[in-house]
């Protein structure tokens, strides 16, 4: 149910062109997941996203969030975005 209000309330930010908001929203959805690359979830139809670890699906998320914070010249949020996606990455890539 919440990723569903979560899914609506995104929709309608990018109906209005409001991409700051829909790529707020798309965060708190984001943030319900870890970054786990052992534990997986189910696909979402709503976004065309197939079963994927945690840590893939938060990175999906998160360049969909780039891209809309991109659209709504969101530039600091979008550096905090890249800077957690590089954190991450050399966690994974390096421990």
């Amino acid at each position: 149910c919440c990723v569903t209000c979560f899914e609506g309330q995104k929709q309608m930010h990018l109906q209005s062109q409001n991409y700051v908001e829909a790529a707020l929203t798309l965060k708190l959805h984001s943030d319900l997941h870890e970054w786990d690359v052992s534990s997986f979830v189910p696909p979402m139809e709503d976004l065309g996203l197939p079963r994927q670890s945690q840590f893939h699906r938060k990175e999906t998320l998160c360049l969909l969030i780039l891209d809309y914070l991109g659209k709504g010249k969101a530039w600091e949020r979008a550096i905090q975005i890249c800077d957690e996606l590089a954190y991450q990455h050399s966690e994974v890539t390096y421990n």
